[in-house]
This record gives structure tokens, C-alpha cells and sequence, in this order.
């Protein structure tokens, strides 16, 4: 339902830890926690898929609190994707542009299991909406390190709904932005539009197929 991570931890640390176990498991609630309470540290857990954070020693009204409010919020997304029809296994073909995803792998990789495709869809779209602009941001600044980290995130997630171009992208700016390259910043700004792109039609295929 829920994991605690120790982002201090020998060999792979919590943040690396985290990324991969939410490459298998998107849905899954991750809560860092560290000695460090820094500002600093906090948004590094955040852009590495945790929901929250909570410092050592651990306070355990703290501790409960934090984890009773993303129990909460698992729960009410759960219940909410319960109300919406089943969908289609994908969007309808159309002729103004090809789809980005490969929708009929997609289905064939989850069973057809509509509704688990459906809540990974929306989970996609609302843990994602703001990670263009992030790249703008970091590209702006030119922050090789945040670059490398946004573009490792986004190729899992582009895996685990099989965009395989976002996929390759994010694969290609991660490797030139842990270099330092020049050409990381070229690349992320095709990452930045091609993530939009993927974002909208994800949209599209959840409003056509969702009903209140």
C-alpha cells in the first residue's frame, strides 16, 4: 500500500531505489526518509517520485500523519477511477497526427486490463504536468544534474506506457546531460515538447473514454 524509504542507504541510495521501484509500480506510494530536512533534499525526493518526506529522528505523530494523508489520497484516487467507465484499449486513429504511443502494445502488456490501464494513464498525467516547464527551467539554468535526473524519470515512465520516442529521448538526454554536453540542453528541449505532446494525447484518450 505504502513504502518508507531510506534515502541514505550503501550501494543504491533511496532517490535511485525509488525511480526503479516506481518504473514496476507507478502507483505506489513512496515516503523518503532522511537525517537531512533540508529544503534542498526535500525537493530531490519530490522530482524522484516520493510524495512526501519526513526527517530522522522520526517524529511518530509526524511519521502517521504523513503516511494516514497519502493512504488518503491513494484512496480517493482509487475510488474516483472506480466511478469511470472501462476504456478502450486506445484512442481512435485519426489523420492529423500519428500517436506517439503504441497503443495496442500497451493493451496487449497489461492483459487488457482496462482499468489498471486507465488509473496508470491518469497517474501519468497528473504526476507529470509540470515536468516540461521543470525542464525549461533546468535547461534555462543549465543544471546538468537536474536535467540528468528529470530525463532518467521520464524514460521509465515512457517505457511503462510505450512511448518508445519520449523513451529514447529521455535516454539520450540523460547520457549527454551526465556529461555535462552542450548538447544535452538542444535535446531536452525536444524532450520538453515531445513529453507535451504524449501529455495531450493522454488526455484525449482519458477524456474520451472517461464518463461521470
Amino acid at each position: 500500500d505504502l513504502m518508507l524509504m531510506d534515502i541514505q542507504m550503501p550501494v543504491m541510495d533511496g532517490h535511485e531505489a525509488t525511480r526503479k521501484i516506481l518504473e514496476l509500480v507507478p502507483t505506489l506510494p513512496v515516503i523518503g526518509v532522511t537525517a537531512h530536512a533540508f529544503a534542498e533534499e526535500k525537493q530531490r525526493c519530490r522530482q524522484s517520485g516520493m510524495v512526501a518526506h519526513v526527517s530522522k529522528p522520526i517524529d511518530k505523530a509526524q511519521l502517521c500523519a504523513t503516511i494516514a494523508s497519502a493512504v488518503r489520497q491513494k484512496e480517493s484516487q482509487s475510488n474516483l477511477h472506480s466511478r469511470c467507465a472501462e476504456p478502450s484499449s486506445g484512442p481512435e486513429p485519426t489523420d492529423s497526427a500519428p500517436a506517439l504511443i503504441d497503443w495496442p502494445a500497451l493493451t496487449s502488456r497489461y492483459q487488457n486490463r482496462t482499468t489498471f490501464i486507465h488509473k496508470l494513464l491518469k497517474t501519468v498525467v497528473d504526476n507529470e504536468q509540470q515536468s516540461s516547464a521543470n525542464i525549461r527551467q533546468a535547461l534555462a539554468a543549465k543544471d546538468f544534474r537536474n536535467l540528468s535526473e528529470r530525463a532518467h524519470a521520464l524514460k521509465g515512465m515512457a517505457g511503462n506506457i510505450f512511448c518508445t520516442d519520449l523513451q529514447q529521448q529521455a535516454k539520450q538526454v540523460e547520457q549527454l546531460a551526465k556529461a555535462e554536453d552542450a548538447g544535452a540542453l538542444a535535446q531536452a528541449a525536444t524532450l520538453a515538447d515531445t513529453l507535451d505532446k504524449v501529455l495531450a494525447e493522454l488526455e484525449n484518450h482519458l477524456n474520451s473514454t472517461t464518463v461521470n
